[in-house]
Order: structure tokens, then C-alpha cells, then sequence
């Protein structure tokens, strides 16, 4: 019996102390990545502004040397149009370049997060030449997104992702969630009456068994994510 317990308890300890490392190395990566990649303030100042045009070359600069929020916004302007010329394919690649897992992680800064929302709803909704939907990408980004906290955006990429599967009963639930979600906030910050139109008519999509999509005509109207 003394045995036994001896066993249990040094296991017991190894696993506290398996913890405590996991901790320790948590506290680490999020000391270590406090401030790391965030855009300058006069880069940031532009997209506040709206001169994407301006921001453009500055942030494709910043995107080449690595800098993960600079292709994080990068994403947004191709897959919007705005500054550049709108390109799926070019925005899929800034997406990607801006998270380094596709599991998502808790101290992940909220542009990763919503990194990997913006490429599931490129893959479950964008019609572009060149570029090919990847259905299982599309669902398997769109959870890792609402893992930890889900907002009305990222909940309306999960459902069309579900709905781009065929798992429409699914997308109309999600989609329910997210306009719900969406009129909440509506209430506390300013929310575009296009954006919750835009909601309700994917939440009648789904309802009879469509799919959502986008393409360069509508993609402005569905641009959410930029200033």
C-alpha cells in the first residue's frame, strides 16, 4: 500500500510540476510578445484615417520582414479592395503570414484571432479567379476562431463555413447567434445597418439550403474588419 501511495503521489507531483512549467512558459511567451509586431502609430494613424493608399506600401514593407499585424491589415485592404487591388489570393497569404498556429492559443493578440476568421470566410465564401475554396480549412479555421470568445463576426464566418459543408441547420443556428450577438453590440458601439442586413440576408441563405458567397462586386459592402 505504502508503495502505491508513494507512486501516486510522485506521479501527482510530476504532473503539478508539468503544470507549473506550462505556466511559467506561458507567463514567458506573453512578457516576450507584449508589444511585439504592433504597426507604428503613424502607420496605424493612416488606416484610422482611411488612406489606405498611403498605408499600403508602408504596411506591404512592414509584411515582408515579418511583422504579423502589418499582413494582418494587409488581408483586410485585398480582400476589401481598399488601397490595393481586391485579390482573395493575395489576401489568404497575408492572412496566413499573421498567425503563426492555426490553434488558437489564449494569449494570442485579437488581430490573430480574428486572422484566422478572415481566412475561413475566405475559403467557405470568396469567388475570385485564382483562388480555390478549402472547405475543411474554412470549418477548421472558423472553430480555432471561436474557441476561447466568439464575436458577432467570427460567429458569422462559423456558420458559413457549416453552411459551405452543407450543415445548414447548423449555419442558421450560428447565424442566429451572430445577429443576436451583432444587435447587442449595436447597442454599445456603432454597427453599420448594411453590416446587420448583410447578417439577416446570409441567416435567409441558409434557410433554404445556399451557401453564402462574395466576390469583388460586394466585397466593400461586406468589409467589416477595417476603420
Amino acid at each position: 500500500f505504502k508503495n502505491t501511495f508513494k507512486r501516486m503521489l510522485n506521479e501527482n507531483l510530476s504532473q503539478v510540476e508539468s503544470i507549473m512549467r506550462s505556466f511559467q512558459k506561458t507567463l514567458t511567451d506573453i512578457k516576450n510578445s507584449k508589444g511585439e509586431d504592433e504597426i507604428s502609430d503613424e502607420v496605424r494613424a493612416l488606416l484610422i484615417s482611411k488612406n489606405y493608399t498611403m498605408a499600403a506600401p508602408k504596411l506591404l514593407e512592414l509584411s515582408k520582414s515579418g511583422h504579423r499585424e502589418a499582413s494582418y491589415f494587409l488581408g483586410q485592404m485585398y480582400v476589401c479592395g481598399k488601397g490595393v487591388e481586391f485579390s482573395c489570393v493575395n489576401s489568404a497569404k497575408m492572412f496566413r503570414q499573421s498567425f503563426e498556429d492555426e490553434e488558437a492559443s489564449i494569449i494570442d493578440p485579437i488581430w490573430a484571432t480574428s486572422a484566422r476568421s478572415e481566412l475561413a470566410w475566405l475559403h467557405a465564401a470568396c469567388e475570385d479567379q485564382g483562388f480555390r475554396r478549402d472547405e475543411k480549412a474554412a470549418l477548421r479555421l472558423a472553430k480555432a476562431a471561436t474557441k476561447f470568445n466568439a464575436d458577432p463576426f467570427q460567429l458569422d464566418t462559423l456558420a458559413a463555413a457549416l453552411a459551405n459543408v452543407g450543415r445548414f441547420s447548423e449555419a442558421v443556428s450560428a447565424q442566429e447567434k451572430a445577429i443576436s450577438s451583432l444587435i447587442i453590440l449595436a447597442k454599445r458601439s456603432t454597427v453599420n445597418e448594411k453590416t446587420i442586413d448583410a447578417f439577416k440576408q446570409r441567416l435567409k441563405l441558409y434557410l433554404t439550403s445556399k451557401p453564402a458567397r462574395f466576390t469583388k462586386k460586394n466585397a466593400e459592402s461586406e468589409c467589416n474588419a477595417l476603420p
